[in-house]
């Protein structure tokens, strides 16, 4: 760094300033590149070392967080980046996430609540530590009911450290990390077959779940009755929300002229009645 900023090697330490664009450049090309030639390609934004910088009202991690996704989108078709949360305004950038979360039975029962609160600050996609990463108390089974949140939530992401309650190996977490490996080999190995079984997917001989058969509309009236959400906020989520990700939102995602005429008909109980592709009654009568 100090030969890129063009000064003396005297052992000091550099300061952070991400006011200065020299600095900027060096930040990146010195010590990023190097390891996204390794094979990095996305990196988590944790600042905690103040909101001062030398431009009055600019929080380091602001600037953190907009220059990163410059870099990111400059050999990426969509620039993604994991940010700690730095108050309202930043769902612009980054996948936000919850910072560290206790190795608990009610934080596991807080979290879905949580996350989808989320949306009420701007952001699509949260994250949270699956597994807890902090306090608590290692437990088997905590940590594989940790696990199956994770699976249902935006992003998946486990958070760990060496130590006994931190560390997220499965082979460290007995009969539940058993689940979670044979869970995986159903997926790669055709002998492992998956079963329905009352409505879940399992593994055949029932000692662990296999995956999910949950469906759009599903997803919809839980949405509503369980979680709260109107109906409108819930067909928003289940379709312009992911046809704006995909870029598709154009086209679909909502019903606007010169859009496709795609529509699923639901009853008052949110049961699907009738389903149309492109003005075209596919389902129901």
């Amino acid at each position: 760094m100090a030969t890129a900023l063009g000064i003396e090697e005297d052992g000091k330490v550099i300061p952070f300033d991400f006011t200065s664009s020299k600095f900027i450049n060096a930040y990146f090309a010195v010590i990023h590149k190097p390891y996204e030639r390794e094979g990095v390609n996305f990196w988590w934004i944790d600042w905690q070392q103040g909101i001062q910088s030398k431009t009055a009202g600019l929080d380091p991690l602001w600037a953190l967080n907009h220059y990163h996704t410059l870099d990111h989108e400059q050999n990426h078709s969509k620039a993604l980046i994991l940010s700690r949360y730095a108050e309202v305004g930043s769902h612009r950038y980054p996948v936000g996430f919850s910072g560290d979360t206790w190795t608990t039975w009610d934080t596991l029962d807080y979290l879905p609540y949580f996350t989808a609160t989320a949306t009420n600050i701007g952001y699509t996609w949260w994250s949270n530590d699956i597994g807890g990463h902090g306090g608590g108390e290692k437990n088997d089974e905590l940590y594989l009911r940790h696990l199956q949140f994770g699976v249902f939530s935006p992003i998946n992401r486990l958070h760990c450290t060496n130590q006994e309650t931190f560390t997220k190996e499965p082979w460290y977490y007995g009969a539940a990390g058993t689940d979670v490996k044979e869970s995986y080999l159903g997926a790669v190995m055709p002998e492992n077959r998956v079963i329905i079984d009352d409505g879940v997917a399992k593994l055949p001989d029932k000692s662990s779940f296999a995956g999910s058969i949950g469906t759009m509309d599903r997803a919809v009236r839980f949405a509503v009755q369980k979680a709260g959400l109107t109906v409108w906020q819930a067909s928003q989520l289940a379709s312009l929300t992911p046809a704006r990700l995909m870029g598709i939102s154009t086209k679909k995602g909502s019903l606007e002229i010169g859009k496709d005429a795609d529509m699923v008909c639901m009853n008052s109980e949110l049961q699907v009645v009738s389903v149309y592709v492109r003005g075209k009654k596919t389902v129901g009568k």
